[in-house]
């Protein structure tokens, strides 16, 4: 019996939860579903061999932190991608103006946050996963 199995399968959904947002945000919420469970297996598989409890929180809070310093580049891309629709779906000239100043106003109060929330979140996981590294270092000793 594997060590650790339930601390693995249960732990990863935090960085999956990261990377389905961001996934949802790059895609326009498309086959989202399918994207998450795609995304936890890839997350159990990265950490099913290793057997040091702290290494794998370590590892997970690693990957993580990448997830949550990806959150403003997806914020970006839906941006892009909402104000692609929404000029596309006008035939008014003044219409896709006002869609694309209304996109541009839209999109940037969600980089903000977006950014707000990704370098803080960042931040946080990467000193607690500095902390299961140093911890790993010791118990593997």
């Amino acid at each position: 019996m594997k060590k650790y199995r339930a601390l693995k399968i249960l732990l990863t959904l935090l960085p999956a939860l990261v990377f389905t947002q961001n996934w949802a945000w790059m895609s326009a919420n498309k086959i989202l579903g399918i994207a998450f469970i795609v995304i936890w297996v890839l997350m159990i598989w990265s950490v099913w061999k290793l057997d040091n409890k702290y290494k794998i929180l370590q590892k997970i809070f690693r990957t993580t932190e990448i997830g949550f310093f990806l959150l403003p580049i997806s914020a970006i891309i839906l941006t892009f991608v909402i104000g692609a629709q929404a000029v596309n779906s006008t035939n008014d000239e003044f219409a896709q103006a006002g869609a694309a100043i209304g996109t541009a106003i839209g999109g940037t109060f969600i980089v903000v946050l977006a950014f707000i929330f990704g370098l803080s979140g960042g931040i946080i996981l990467h000193l607690i996963a500095n902390k299961y590294e140093k911890k790993a270092e010791q118990n593997s000793k």
